[in-house]
């Protein structure tokens, strides 16, 4: 069943038996928010997390290229980088080697053309060669994480296709909360059980994905 940010956050509460406008609870959602999004987007393959940018180009007679944005934050992982030349245009995609490589064989602007190779340097920034001749459009394919549930951002693919793992997700935070400073302290195995019901849910989500 889908939910938003208010469906999750009364969900969460009824099952702590808490009331969701204590300071306590108030400050601890979003930790458990974002520990349930990093560990799902960690885990689980999820395509509609992937990301098409075409909006940067290279700088002639320079091999280095930072990254363009994700539509929430940068990017995670690079599936595929693409340089579009001539008409149509056309793709080279290109392929992925070690930095020694590009710094052996394209050492320098000498022959500069269209590239052929990429090696990442950095999280967001990565070298081509050959070094390219024009201002050719790059196209990243990757990965990003999405903007977080919130009161503003009021529904999430999580909410929407995997409510109930999300909610799973959440429930192992907020137990080790409880467990460790709550008035349920007295049942330590609560924690373990939600991640055991995490994992049932992750199995079938995992298929899905």
């Amino acid at each position: 069943m889908a939910m938003d940010y208010n469906t999750f956050v009364a969900t969460i509460a009824n099952i702590m038996a808490a009331d969701s406008t204590t300071p306590e609870f108030v400050q601890i959602l979003p930790q458990a928010i974002a520990y349930a999004e990093n560990r799902i987007y960690r885990e689980l393959d999820i395509i509609d997390s992937v990301h098409i940018n075409d909006t940067s180009t290279l700088t002639p007679l320079s091999r280095n290229f930072t990254l363009p944005a994700a539509p929430y934050g940068s990017f995670l992982t690079v599936q595929g980088i693409n340089v579009l030349y001539g008409v149509g245009p056309q793709r080279r995609q290109l392929q992925p080697v070690a930095i020694s490589y590009l710094n052996a064989v394209w050492g320098s602007p000498t022959g500069a053309t269209l590239p052929e190779y990429f090696a990442m340097v950095k999280q967001d920034t990565m070298l081509v060669g050959p070094w390219p001749d024009q201002a050719y459009t790059v196209e990243v394919i990757g990965t990003y994480q999405p903007e977080p549930l919130s009161a503003t951002n009021t529904t999430t693919f999580l909410t929407i296709n995997l409510a109930d793992l999300f909610v799973a997700a959440g429930m192992i935070f907020m137990s080790g909360f409880m467990r460790d400073f709550g008035s349920q302290s007295d049942n330590p195995a609560q924690a373990q059980s939600w991640e055991g019901h995490y994992k049932q849910l992750f199995n079938s989500a995992n298929i899905l994905e």
